[in-house]
């Protein structure tokens, strides 16, 4: 009954009727659920994503769009459904409510997204399920199913549907063997990037037992204290020599340490006896507070025990704070701009440069990106104050201030306040003043994850620096293009309408001289009867491989039944086109099955689809022994196709 309203519209928008079928009723039971729960989740914060809730929610939208189309829709409709799920559930939960514009645009982003995968992705599952039942195969291979959820997103509940339909059983095992070795393969990457487990093992085992590093850099960046541990090559060593490297731990310290997507400081340690060059400063983890400075000797020599000077280096550290103040308001204009529930999932601060990763569903148009860069531009000129204050973090909250999802605060925190209008928990170092960031120049805005946007900025001098450089290339330009900076893209316009048309010209000569080749081979002895099908082989040095795929498709579509195979040699390597007409891929006849023998000839392998593939390698000599034996596998595979 509480469904019933989301149930009646799912009927009308899909012109089908509860109770028609068993199929029918699942459908529209799907998309009176999924609505309520797409609603219920957006309004709690959770956007489209491939982990966690994220997933879910993009699981819930993608099957309703499949039970959509099951039902015949073929246009976007799940706004209309939400829609109503607002309308019912609003009232009690009144968050709901008031996100009904958030969810109506992050849902239909969501369904036209995966309507376009969808259509490409189907195509591909179409394929390999007449291929696997042309083959007189039971089930469909779990390396088809990784790869459909790889490529195009495709859950593994939801190809199962489709094989289930088409009478075809998947295989989960198999599957899931796939998704360990790409884990696998992606936690190795992130190892080789950074410092090892067996590392920071050995360097907290190095550190146990000493106290935790007071950090004196909010305030100054020039303080002294002690020498307390020196570690080189992971082992603790009493003294540290010119010209080696080494990591540094003092009792009191103004370098900043790596962290909150700020990087380490830079400077220079000064004892009696030597001078040590910090190259980075790294926070040893949960190692309870202790800083490692880490870089090298340039003079003399460092022990243990010896007084020290901490000397940071003031515009590196100005350059950094200019980037980080700006990160923060660049948050504050992105939550006003787009809503709340664009919040910061990661940040790069550098001298002169940021990058912010903030949650989003779509990417930020460019008008919204120049309000964006106009408004916090606007409070660099108003010089807003920048106060830094700690407090418990209940306190803290309840003053409004932002804390970032999935990190780990303790009971007391750290409040960074930018003007009235930004107030986040942050341990970072900032400037004063607003005015004292210079310029916040906005480069751009891309995807680095689903659900996840990014925008990468310039600041200070290296903003000006930018812009500098941007107005001196468009002088340039003006100057070639023998006009005033004004005038440059009318002018570009002009010269690209004059290309194109070139172009079309040139398209329009090719596309004639391709069907004046194509009427040529049709009508040769090239074209050879093998059962009810034809074969083709042809070498064609010389021509590119889009040149090949374009011929052999041709041929292929010309001839209704047929299997087409050109090669060529081009630049010190030889390729291999391979193209099947659908009639017989549905009878179990693969491209990527006839390709394999020839492309092994040439040293190479090949790739694509039962209907296509281009495969190739360096061994140009053997490229007519591999078409030989392209020829020896297709006639083999159409005498058995009958």
């Amino acid at each position: 009954d509480l469904l019933a309203p989301i149930l009646k519209a799912a009927e009308e928008v899909t012109g089908a009727a509860y109770g028609e079928s068993a199929g029918t009723d699942t459908s529209l039971r799907v998309l009176a659920d999924h609505p309520r729960a797409m609603a219920l989740l957006i309004a709690d914060g959770v956007l489209p994503s491939n982990e966690g809730r994220g997933y879910v929610l993009r699981r819930l939208i993608r099957r309703a769009v499949r039970r959509a189309r099951l039902l015949g829709v073929d246009r976007p409709l799940l706004t209309e459904l939400t829609d109503v799920a607002v309308d019912l559930f609003g009232t009690a939960y009144p968050e709901v409510a008031r996100s009904a514009d958030l969810i109506q645009r992050v849902v239909a982003s969501e369904e036209a997204r995966f309507d376009d995968t969808l259509r490409r992705g189907l195509a591909r599952l179409e394929d390999e399920i007449a291929a696997a039942k042309g083959r007189g195969e039971a089930k469909l291979a779990g390396k088809v199913v990784f790869e459909l959820h790889d490529t195009y997103g495709f859950p593994l509940d939801l190809t199962g549907e489709f094989a289930t339909e088409e009478g075809l059983d998947v295989d989960p095992a198999e599957f899931e063997e796939h998704m360990s070795v790409q884990r696998q393969r992606a936690k190795e990457a992130r190892r080789s990037g950074g410092e090892t487990s067996a590392d920071a093992e050995a360097l907290l085992g190095i550190a146990a037992g000493h106290d935790s590093t007071e950090f004196l850099g909010y305030e100054v960046i020039n303080g002294e204290g002690s020498v307390e541990l020196i570690i080189r090559g992971l082992a603790e060593v009493p003294v540290l020599e010119e010209g080696q490297d080494g990591e540094v731990v003092l009792n009191r310290t103004t370098f900043y340490p790596e962290g909150g997507g700020q990087i380490g400081d830079r400077g220079t340690i000064v004892t009696p006896t030597g001078r040590f060059s910090v190259e980075d400063t790294q926070r040893l983890a949960a190692g309870g507070g202790i800083i490692l400075h880490r870089g090298r000797v340039t003079a003399g020599e460092i022990q243990v025990g010896q007084r020290a000077e901490a000397r940071v280096d003031p515009s590196h550290r100005a350059g950094v704070e200019r980037s980080h103040t700006a990160t923060h308001m660049i948050h504050w204009a992105l939550r006003d701009r787009l809503g709340e529930h664009a919040h910061q999932k990661g940040s790069l601060v550098e001298p002169g440069r940021l990058r912010f990763d903030f949650q989003h569903f779509e990417p930020v148009g460019t008008e919204t990106l120049a309000g964006i860069e106009e408004e916090v531009n606007r409070r660099v000129l108003s010089d807003d104050a920048v106060h830094a204050f700690e407090t418990t973090y209940d306190q803290a909250t309840a003053l409004g201030a932002m804390a970032l999802f999935g990190e780990k605060y303790g009971d007391y925190v750290r409040v960074v306040e930018v003007g009235d209008y930004s107030k986040e928990l942050c341990g970072g170092t900032h400037v004063h003043h607003t005015g004292q960031v210079g310029v916040i120049k906005i480069l751009g805005e891309s995807s680095v994850a689903a659900g996840t946007r990014r925008i990468e900025s310039y600041t200070g001098i290296a903003g000006l620096n930018y812009l500098n450089t941007q107005a001196e290339r468009l002088r340039r330009a003006s100057e070639l293009l023998r006009t005033d900076p004004d005038g440059v893209v009318e002018r570009l316009e002009k010269l690209l309408e004059t290309s194109k048309a070139l172009e079309a010209q040139i398209s329009k000569q090719k596309a004639a001289g391709v069907e004046d080749e194509v009427k040529a081979i049709l009508g040769s002895d090239d074209v050879r009867p093998v059962g009810l099908s034809k074969l083709v082989v042809l070498k064609r040095d010389g021509r590119s491989v889009d040149e090949l795929r374009k011929l052999a498709i041709t041929l292929r579509d010309r001839l209704a039944s047929a299997v087409v195979a050109l090669g060529t040699a081009l630049d010190g390597k030889a390729n291999l086109v391979v193209a099947v007409s659908r009639d017989l891929v549905q009878r179990g006849v693969s491209a990527q099955d006839l390709v394999a023998p020839g492309a092994a000839r040439l040293g190479g392998r090949g790739g694509g689809k039962p209907d296509l593939v281009v495969g190739g390698g360096t061994q140009v000599a053997e490229l007519d022994a591999a078409l030989d034996a392209v020829r020896q596998s297709a006639q083999a595979a159409l005498e058995g196709a009958g």
